[in-house]
C-alpha cells in the first residue's frame, strides 16, 4: 500500500511541475541578445521620448521561453548587477519576471523597425529601447 501512496505521490508531483517547452518561442527575430540603446520616461503629460542611455544592460530570450537579463526586471532605472530571470509568452507578449516583489509584474514586449521595445508597468509611460548584437 505505501508503495502505491508513493508512486501516485510521484506522478501527481511530475505532472505539477511546469514544462516549459509549452511556451516555446516561434519567432527566430526575438531570439538571441539586445542591448539596451535608450530609456523613455513619460511626465505625465505625453510628452516623452526615448532618449540614448548608456548602460550595459542586455536582455536575452531563449527559445524554451526563458529571458534573461545582466541587470534586473525590477525596476528599469536600477544598475543592480545580479541579473534575472523571467518567462515570456508569446500569447499575451509579456516577460513575467520570477523575482519582482510586486504581485502580476509584467512587461509588454513589442518588436518595431528592427528594435526590441520593452514597456514596464509604470504610472506614466515608461520604456526601454534594445537593438539585436546576436
Amino acid at each position: 500500500m505505501n508503495k502505491l501512496v508513493c508512486i501516485i505521490f510521484l506522478i501527481i508531483t511530475f505532472l505539477s511541475c511546469s514544462n516549459n517547452s509549452d511556451e516555446q518561442i516561434n519567432n527566430p527575430e526575438l531570439l538571441g541578445t539586445w542591448e539596451l540603446q535608450e530609456t523613455m520616461s513619460d511626465p505625465g503629460d505625453g510628452s516623452g521620448v526615448f532618449v540614448p542611455r548608456d548602460s550595459d544592460k542586455t536582455v536575452e530570450f531563449k527559445s524554451n521561453g526563458t529571458v534573461i537579463t545582466n541587470l534586473t526586471f525590477c525596476n528599469m532605472f536600477s544598475s543592480d548587477k545580479n541579473g534575472a530571470t523571467g518567462n515570456f509568452s508569446q500569447e499575451t507578449l509579456y516577460i513575467t519576471p520570477e523575482d519582482c516583489e510586486f504581485d502580476n509584474y509584467k512587461i509588454y514586449v513589442e518588436i518595431k523597425n528592427t528594435y526590441l521595445y520593452l514597456y514596464y508597468p509604470c504610472i506614466e509611460g515608461c520604456g526601454e529601447k534594445y537593438k539585436k548584437i546576436n
